[in-house]
């Protein structure tokens, strides 16, 4: 076996981070579970395979979403690793090895207990081998993908990760991409015939949904560079998302995206009844959805308040009261929630209505249902955080002051 990909294998499954990749594989696994049994239960349908295509896209795009964001986990502390072996001489492609494989290790654990979920529920009989394929490929990629992303900075300067220098303002070019790219295919849809129209206009609303992740981090960031005063919890988190925004804003963004998805998939199904996507299954699925997304949720939080942990160590030991460090972490995943829920309801709403118009129905919003679900995103969030800040608490020593 090569040394990098040897030292990304040991990285990944030693003492300080076997955690973090066991709850990787875990939560993949959930997701990949959820997403065979989808691919089996999908059978003959009368209505048109745009209105099927399109709850599918709205149910498993969440899902999709969350792999990408848990498979970042311990972005900060990777890439101090990282750096530190740029710096004892490894050169970029080695270090960009040693990330992918300390990336896929949580994967391919999390990929073989999916589909061991699966096949103790299902059986190995059940399963649909072509998604199965399309799995075994996508995901790694998917998370490899996350993981090399973030080592751009860590290559080209590996000292300012040591110093832990302040990161460069976002870029919102790149950031439109997958919003152009779910446009132009969505428009391909509507202008086109059969089911080779639907399928396009079903892959541009998945492209689109999972712009909103992108996006939300540079939109936190320009909403908060301007904000000044308020209560000592307030500044403490206005100041924190000034200096980082991007735990917070991938919590967000997956409350976000799933928060999009209900409110489109109520709305097609609402306005298109005889649209039997999985039969019985269709609300199993969304249960599930929701499993995997607090599951997600909580491992999101805890790695977050975790990374914050020698700052808060920091405030605690110069005499800031828990209370007000508490409401400070608080603030640092609500403020981000909600810029989330605006920019979901609008994209789930304007998603499904494109939709239903390609399909010829009658839109139908059910606004106390997105109401409803958009308050509930606000309060899981709001859960997760304060059952995770006790965690945080407790590892908040003085001893975490100390440089490593």
């Amino acid at each position: 076996m090569r040394t990098d990909l040897a030292i990304g294998i040991r990285l990944a499954t030693g003492r300080h981070a076997l955690g973090r990749s066991l709850l990787v594989a875990g939560d993949i696994g959930l997701c990949v579970a959820v997403l065979l049994y989808a691919a089996g239960a999908v059978g003959p349908h009368p209505a048109r395979l745009i209105a099927v295509g399109s709850v599918a896209g709205f149910l498993l795009a969440p899902l999709i979403v969350f792999i990408a964001s848990v498979a970042k986990l311990g972005g900060p502390e990777r890439d101090r690793r990282l750096a530190t072996l740029r710096l004892l001489g490894a050169s970029a492609v080695q270090v960009r090895r040693v990330a992918a494989a300390e990336s896929l290790t949580g994967v391919v654990a999390g990929l073989g207990l999916g589909i061991g979920l699966f096949a103790a529920v299902r059986g190995l009989g059940a399963l649909s081998w072509s998604a199965f394929v399309a799995l075994t490929g996508i995901v790694p990629v998917l998370a490899a993908g996350a993981a090399l992303a973030g080592t751009r900075s860590t290559v080209i300067e590996p000292l300012g990760v040591v110093r832990e220098a302040e990161t460069a303002a976002r870029r919102l070019r790149w950031r439109l991409v997958p919003v152009g790219l779910g446009l132009a295919l969505l428009a391909i849809g509507m202008t086109a015939t059969g089911e080779t129209a639907d399928m396009t206009a079903s892959a541009g609303l998945v492209s689109i949904l999972a712009s909103i992740p992108v996006l939300l981090p540079w939109l936190v960031e320009r909403a908060v560079s301007g904000l000044r005063g308020g209560r000592p919890s307030w500044q403490l988190a206005v100041r924190r998302l000034q200096a980082d925004s991007g735990t917070p804003s991938r919590v967000a963004g997956g409350v976000a995206v799933l928060l999009a998805a209900a409110v489109g998939a109520r709305t097609v199904l609402r306005s298109v009844p005889p649209v039997p996507l999985l039969g019985e299954g269709i609300y199993l699925m969304s249960g599930f959805t929701l499993l995997v997304a607090g599951a997600s949720l909580l491992v999101l939080v805890v790695q977050q308040l975790s990374e914050r942990r020698r700052a808060v160590a920091a405030l605690a030991a110069s005499g800031v009261p828990w209370g007000v460090i508490g409401r400070s972490l608080l603030w640092q995943n609500l403020i981000p929630i909600g810029f989330g829920v605006l920019v979901a309801d609008l994209a789930g709403t304007g998603l499904a209505a494109t939709i239903l118009r390609m399909v010829g129905a009658r839109i139908s919003f059910d606004w106390v249902f997105t109401l409803i679900v958009s308050a509930l995103a606000v309060v899981m969030v709001m859960a997760v955080t304060l059952s995770a800040i006790p965690i945080v608490r407790a590892g908040a020593h003085s001893d975490a002051l100390r440089e490593e």
